[in-house]
């Protein structure tokens, strides 16, 4: 049964303030639970969420974040701009020499038109794995996927459903 999650980024930043303590509770509550339990719930609540939000209606992630790039990917967004990967990295590229991890440094993305990813058959694999909850161990990643909560309208409302169906 699809629900009607609410994907207004202002009323889910402000329910985000207000349930902070009890996310940090939640990191207590999943210990006790085996990761793959937890993973189980995650994946079919995160597939429900999904089914029921238009991300087309948001693209908060496109407007507000800046995704990873593996170094092969540089070069084929470059080509995709009809630019030469030098020239698209230094313009659109941001280096962490320290981490050895590229990301696309323009916000909105350069490739978000009105609300729709203009590459979307072809971008970047962190775009197209974000949220990152189909990911294993989200009891250990907690932490990162709650700096997503209040910017991800399928964040929040997997996080919140995560909450109603283990304190049944």
């Amino acid at each position: 049964m699809k629900k009607d999650f609410f994907i207004d980024i202002a009323q889910i930043k402000q329910k985000s303030k207000s349930k902070a303590i009890e996310n940090q509770e939640l990191k207590k509550y999943l210990s006790v639970f085996s990761s793959t339990e937890i993973d189980q719930k995650v994946f079919a609540i995160a597939a429900e969420v999904s089914a029921s939000i238009d991300c087309l209606a948001c693209a908060n992630c496109c407007k507000n974040l800046e995704p990873e790039l593996k170094k092969e990917e540089i070069s084929h967004l470059a080509n995709l701009k009809g630019m030469e990967a030098a020239d698209f990295a230094q313009e659109y590229i941001h280096s962490d020499l320290v981490e050895d991890i590229d990301f696309l440094k323009q916000k909105p993305c350069v490739f978000l038109a009105d609300k729709a990813c203009t590459i979307y058959a072809e971008r970047p694999f962190s775009c197209a794995d974000y949220p990152h909850l189909y990911k294993p161990y989200f009891k250990y990643r907690l932490k990162s996927i709650l700096r997503n909560y209040e910017l991800c309208p399928i964040v929040f409302h997997t996080v919140e459903e995560l909450k109603v169906h283990l304190m049944k």
